[in-house]
């Protein structure tokens, strides 16, 4: 009859050839390892990738303003990217003005010009001024064309 070998059968006939002060490499460093270097990968990628926020909003009839997005600036930089966006019911040419503001002094104050974004186009673009790391800011937008619909909209920002 055959010996069944376990790992417990292999681990001691490595440790009986073993030289005094010696250490043995098995499979389980490198494994560990591999994976160690595999988890921190994934969280520097996560991190460095993954500032883009999803909105779905109604963008109100006879062009009311909505709040796409709101939230603080995570660097100095002086714009914010918007991108992946889908207006609907789908008609040609279906856009959104949108802009940025700025929380001062208990108000509201527009940092930004108002650009026209279209369905499905992008990513564009926002620049602002002045916006530093911190500040409390948000993505305004209203439906392009004077219409007596609502639209739903969704897409996705990043404040930078």
């Amino acid at each position: 009859m055959a010996k069944v070998y376990t790992f417990l059968d292999k681990k001691n006939k490595q440790m009986k050839n073993q030289k005094k002060g010696e250490t043995i490499m098995t499979l389980k460093k490198p494994k560990l390892s591999i994976l160690t270097m595999g988890i921190v990968f994934i969280m520097f990628v996560s991190v460095a990738y993954a500032a883009y926020v999803s909105y779905n909003v109604t963008l109100p009839s006879f062009k009311g303003n909505v709040t796409l997005l709101q939230g603080t600036k995570s660097t100095n930089n002086y714009y914010v990217k918007h991108r992946n966006i889908l207006i609907g019911p789908h008609t040609d040419g279906q856009a959104m003005n949108v802009w940025v503001e700025k929380y001062v002094n208990d108000d509201w104050v527009k940092i930004s010009d108002t650009e026209v974004h279209y369905e499905g186009q992008g990513p564009y673009t926002l620049f602002t001024n002045p916006t530093n790391k911190g500040d409390l800011i948000r993505v305004r937008a209203e439906n392009k064309s004077l219409s007596v619909y609502n639209y739903g909209a969704i897409g996705e920002i990043d404040l930078y």
